[in-house]
């Protein structure tokens, strides 16, 4: 420990402002050393970030609660099965046509676009996303009105119907929006071509582009499983779908759409990604039920933020689950205790040293620590 009497002489520093790229981090005590070193460790550490998760049966359960991974809407939940985005329970005919359905699951961590916020041309990040669903009509040729894989800048669901749950009563964007719609009910109001295509939707339920899935002989409600990759290439500005009865990745992409993520949402949003899932007023009914869901994207360290959720109040991770620090993480923080500890050591011999050797009423020369160009842009002085 540095004595009293050097402490008492230690300049204010008041509130200082470090500023590490972009970030700026307001300090309302004296900069300490440990904060550096801590931050200087992490950064050496951590020099590329790929985030994922993987949910479903490959991976961590599905979790529609308080301190799970998923923020559910409406009528989805979370079962054994899977994410069932509508009831799960067999209704007769008479509640069916009188209980239209809609459901929307989102991950409870949000994505940013821009893949760094001190990156002046504001590139966006790029993302990868699979999964494995089934559309279950109700009754043979009564087909509910389809689900959709979903990027929203707010976490509010849409109504039922042909709005997927994700758009308003007129299919118009509730908040920004691209889906990607796999549709089983030709609704001719919003320009479906038949009741089995897939969709890209941005910002309204009218496809820009969109094909029948009969093209490769698949039936989206037809009770068995389908997968789907949605891929995103930011320096390609482009979109590409994938659909199949295989989980081997088809070579050839089923819908080509060209995309640049900031005409959809402002570079500097967080966007939550997950599914949504409706049914009308009529006898037609779905059950739909995602199996496996895997989300990737890739950005610099600075970018990737943990956010609270979108109407819930926030929670702590699980005992066990996504809240463990990484080894390599305690690891650097312990060494930076350590080298703190050592380096105080000497400081204070040094100056216990210089106090038995200073002539009587002499000043100490003031202790200049340079910022060492790692985003300190101030020299810290300490005047003992």
């Amino acid at each position: 420990m540095i004595n009293s009497d050097v402490r008492r002489k230690v300049v204010k520093c008041g509130m200082r402002a470090l500023r590490f790229d972009s970030y700026q981090v307001r300090m309302i005590r004296p900069v300490r050393l440990q904060s550096v070193l801590s931050i200087i460790i992490l950064r050496a550490l951590v020099k590329h970030v790929v985030a994922n998760f993987t949910l479903g049966a490959s991976g961590t359960s599905f979790q529609c609660t308080d301190q799970g991974n998923l923020w559910c809407f409406g009528n989805a939940s979370a079962s054994p099965a899977g994410l069932m985005l509508t009831p799960i329970y067999r209704p007769n005919m008479t509640h069916v046509y009188y209980s239209p359905s809609a459901g929307m699951a989102l991950s409870t961590t949000q994505i940013p676009l821009q893949k760094s916020e001190s990156d002046p041309t504001r590139t966006s990040i790029s993302f990868s996303t699979s999964f494995r669903f089934t559309i279950e009509p109700s009754y043979p040729n009564y087909r509910g009105d389809g689900m959709a894989f979903v990027m929203l800048s707010e976490g509010l669901q849409g109504f039922y119907g042909s709005s997927l749950g994700v758009f308003d009563t007129r299919g118009h964007q509730i908040a920004r929006t691209l889906a990607i719609e796999f549709d089983t009910h030709e609704n001719s109001d919003v320009g479906d071509e038949n009741n089995n295509h897939v969709g890209v939707d941005v910002q309204d339920v009218n496809s820009t582009l969109a094909r029948s899935a009969w093209d490769v002989s698949i039936d989206l409600a037809g009770s068995y499983s389908i997968y789907s990759w949605i891929d995103y290439n930011s320096s390609a500005q482009n979109l590409e779908v994938r659909i199949s009865r295989d989980k081997a990745k088809p070579s050839l992409p089923f819908i080509v759409y060209a995309l640049n993520l900031f005409d959809v949402f402002h570079p500097d949003e967080l966007v939550y990604v997950g599914f949504s899932a409706a049914n009308g007023i009529c006898v037609c009914f779905n059950f739909y039920t995602v199996h496996d869901w895997n989300f990737s994207y890739v950005s610099d360290p600075e970018s990737i933020i943990q956010v609270s959720p979108p109407i819930l109040p926030a929670s702590s991770p699980e005992p066990g689950g996504g809240g463990k620090v990484p080894v390599a993480l305690i690891a650097g923080v312990s060494l930076g205790v350590v080298l703190l500890i050592s380096i105080l050591a000497i400081v204070e011999l040094v100056l216990r040293q210089k106090k038995l050797n200073r002539p009587e009423g002499g000043d100490m020369p003031a202790l200049s620590v340079d910022g060492m160009d790692l985003g300190v842009r101030r020299t810290l002085e300490y005047d003992f």
